[in-house]
């Protein structure tokens, strides 16, 4: 059987990895990832080049929507599709064209939840739209293509947590897969893998969960004024002295994975910033500074005290509120970096809610129907179900 992701961002070797492409390759499936950054995100595709960035057999990049709408529609068997897109004005005729195939049994991936209230003022959310052109672009088009295209619901939606369920409106007839967070997978294989601790080298450490927030390639791609880079780093800094006085470790930066700090002055000053490790340094470290993030959910796997902050004066992101949503599920606030040392209660900051952080585990990670093993081969599960009883893909559309 074929399985082909259609994605809208550079194919690298950490969302190869998470895609579980290698796990369904061994299961014997054919595999491939159909690339659609250069018509979906033209400038991601022209300035952005991933560090690890990643190519094998199965990868295609396509250049026009045409293309890719054309090899959709001349598939003549079953074949398994998982869209890694947005349910967009400028994706319509890719909707269009997996709706028209009754060969194509697609899914949707929501498995891996952001932290954010939803229960945003109208001033808000007004305010929010208008900071970005494209979104307000996508909000007055996101409704023309539910009235204009006649889309069927998927036939599977991937899910995590509790909160997973309930980002998509489908038929009731959509099968749910119940897998959970990618990050569980990795946090499984670091429980297993006898990794060797960073503290073996420098000691007891801190680790900041970076986000590579003044040039992370979505904010190209959302159209956003990113926060200036000077500032940042240096209130960072600023409060890093602080935690490495306070609790006697270093500060150790998990690098974004598509941070490039190599074409970058020395923000961090000296301290050692590492890629691709996240899971690893977070296992072995004493505290998170975090201000949000998906790998929060390390923190949580791995029992970790975690001080979620932000500045008052300079927002690392106007257009959300992630940090004090990400704050309120961990069960606390937000701590100010421009806030005077002596007001900082450090052992409030560091007590872990455990309450919280069960609950967190369940709405966001891992919730009871998922089984304890890789979520792709929970899906490969899935799809021996569909080779056995040989469902037929439906061709119902939306209500």
């Amino acid at each position: 059987m074929r399985v082909i992701y259609l994605t809208e961002s550079p194919l690298n070797k950490r969302d190869f990895d998470r895609f579980g492409v290698g796990v369904l390759a061994q299961s014997g499936y054919e595999v491939e990832v159909w690339d659609c950054t250069p018509f979906l995100n033209p400038k991601v595709f022209q300035t952005f080049k991933p560090v690890d960035s990643f190519q094998f057999k199965g990868h295609r990049v396509f250049h026009q929507a045409q293309d890719v709408c054309e090899l959709l529609g001349i598939i003549n068997e079953l074949t398994i599709l998982i869209v890694f897109i947005g349910y967009e004005e400028q994706h319509r005729k890719i909707y269009e064209s997996i709706s028209g195939n009754k060969f194509l049994h697609y899914g949707i991936e929501s498995v891996n939840v952001v932290v954010e209230n939803t229960k945003l003022s109208y001033s808000h959310r007004v305010s929010r739209l208008l900071r970005s052109p494209k979104r307000v672009i996508r909000f007055l088009t996101r409704r023309q293509v539910a009235s204009f295209t006649d889309v069927r619901s998927p036939n599977f939606l991937l899910v995590g947590g509790q909160h997973s369920v309930s980002r998509f409106k489908v038929n009731p007839s959509t099968n749910l897969v119940w897998t959970h967070a990618w990050d569980y997978d990795i946090y499984l294989a670091e429980m297993n893998s006898g990794s060797k601790s960073l503290e073996e080298e420098i000691g007891p450490y801190a680790v900041f969960i970076d986000q590579y927030f003044p040039f992370h390639p979505d904010v190209v791609r959302e159209g956003y004024k990113p926060i200036a880079a000077k500032p940042y780093y240096d209130r960072l800094v600023n409060f890093f002295e602080r935690v490495e006085k306070k609790f006697g470790v270093k500060v150790v930066i998990a690098a974004h994975p598509r941070s490039r700090y190599q074409d970058h002055p020395d923000y961090f000053k000296g301290r050692k910033i590492v890629i691709g490790q996240t899971a690893n340094l977070v296992h072995h470290s004493k505290l998170m500074l975090v201000h949000y993030s998906t790998a929060v959910n390390f923190g949580v796997l791995f029992h970790k005290p975690m001080i979620v902050m932000d500045s008052s004066r300079e927002p690392v992101f106007k257009d959300g509120n992630y940090v004090s949503e990400t704050a309120r599920m961990l069960g606390r606030g937000v701590l100010d970096l421009d806030a005077p040392a002596d007001s900082i209660s450090w052992e409030s900051e560091v007590k872990i809610n455990e309450e919280a952080y069960a609950q967190f585990l369940e709405n966001f990670i891992k919730t009871g129907p998922s089984v304890k093993k890789n979520a792709w081969l929970i899906f490969a599960d899935y799809l021996k179900s569909l080779k056995k009883e040989k469902i037929p893909p439906r061709l119902e559309a939306n209500p």
